[in-house]
């Protein structure tokens, strides 16, 4: 949120906190909903969507217990690289998703 032409920075610990209110066993879109009541179900999604929060979370998430559960040290630097192959695949597949949402809405 602007304030006086500047971006609001988080605070220390602001970020981790709002995170922690999103954990749990429910899907992301599910626990946001509940958290943002006044906002549709569809704009919802549209905006987990436009910032990628569900594949971020699911790639903290899978690194964090790859790092707690593996014990094999060249097989967690392996799978490492995997995860973030898989994110770079992911950030690319946004990026189309945003070029595709821009010819839709030129095009409306």
């Amino acid at each position: 949120m602007p304030l006086c032409g500047r971006e609001r920075r988080a605070a220390i610990g602001e970020i981790d906190q709002a995170r922690a209110q999103l954990v749990g066993t429910q899907p992301l879109a599910v626990a946001f909903e509940e958290l943002v009541p006044e906002m549709a179900s569809g704009e919802v999604r549209t905006l987990l969507a436009k910032f990628g929060l569900k594949a971020d979370h699911v790639m903290r998430a899978a690194m964090s217990k790859l790092f707690r559960d593996e014990p094999d040290v060249r097989n967690l630097i392996k799978m490492k690289a995997i995860y973030e192959i898989l994110e770079t695949v992911t950030d690319r597949c946004e990026d189309v998703a945003n070029i595709i949402e821009g010819i839709i809405v030129e095009n409306a």
